[in-house]
């Protein structure tokens, strides 16, 4: 496969042509190697700290969630990061939609409404509303140029304050 590029021929490689292997030519390998070892300490304080009380159930645990991650990571980097501008906005209304939502069919533990129930498994999208404010942020001030002035500084306050006002109404 040839592709011409100002008069000139390029032949592109078996790399470029995969979309798996054209993802992996930019991986960040210090990046996956920084998390893996952060989540191996996690796996070790975890089993010393639970290693006489209760064997080896939080250790299994601990790895089983460190490996969802890790692929977790993988699929995250194979998705190309400028689609993230095209969905900032929508991440956004999804994560504020989710955190008004526990206020209507959310699981109430311990006097705190701020759960969902999902089967055995409990979301609480509060840890999802810093993800999707950091990507809705990142979207707004990537479609500003040059300096940012005082009135988009408050727009990107008034997109915080929506989020951290709905955390904050669930009590802890």
């Amino acid at each position: 496969m040839a592709t011409a590029l100002a008069g000139r021929e390029l032949t592109v490689g078996r790399r470029e042509r995969h979309p798996v292997l054209a993802a992996l030519r930019h991986v960040d390998y210090a990046l996956i190697g920084s998390a893996v070892m952060l989540g191996l300490i996690g796996v070790v304080m975890v089993y010393s700290a639970t290693r006489s009380q209760w064997g080896h159930y939080y250790l299994t645990r601990q790895l089983v969630w460190l490996a969802l991650g890790i692929v977790t990571m993988f699929v995250v980097m194979l998705f190309d990061y400028h689609r993230y501008r095209q969905l900032g906005y929508v991440i956004y209304c999804f994560v504020v939609l989710s955190l008004l939502g526990v206020f209507v069919i959310g699981k109430t533990a311990q006097g705190a409404q701020r759960w969902y129930q999902l089967g055995a498994l409990q979301v609480q999208p509060s840890e999802f509303a810093a993800l999707g404010l950091i990507i809705a942020i990142a979207t707004y001030c990537s479609r500003r140029k040059g300096v940012l002035e005082l009135r988009e500084i408050l727009v990107m306050l008034a997109l915080a304050v929506v989020p951290l006002v709905l955390v904050y109404k669930q009590p802890d």
